[in-house]
């Protein structure tokens, strides 16, 4: 399983943001523990950096194109897997 928490998928696919979701509970000798992950995320490359410009790894899925203007479109398909950060909860040792 990889994970990468730089992914960017906030402030219009730009940013990289891995929540409040990290949490511990115990009671007694039972633990619950809690996380953001990005195991689902699909890569991609961003069309504003033409491509993966930056090489920065963190471009995620996202569907956008040269519009007759010269200008690029906004994200058509944000329900393709870019935006797949979940969280994740187990049973902790």
């Amino acid at each position: 399983m990889t994970s990468n928490p730089n992914y960017e998928q906030f402030a219009g696919r730009t940013v990289p943001f891995g929540g409040d979701y990290l949490y511990i509970s115990s009671v007694k000798s039972f633990a619950y523990a809690t996380w953001t992950d990005w195991r689902n995320v699909v890569p991609g490359a961003d069309l504003r950096e033409g491509g993966d410009g930056d090489a920065d790894g963190a471009d995620v899925l996202q569907c956008r194109v040269v519009t007759a203007s010269g200008s690029i479109s906004g994200d058509t398909c944000p329900q393709a897997g870019g935006l797949d950060q979940n969280i994740y909860g187990d049973q902790a040792p």
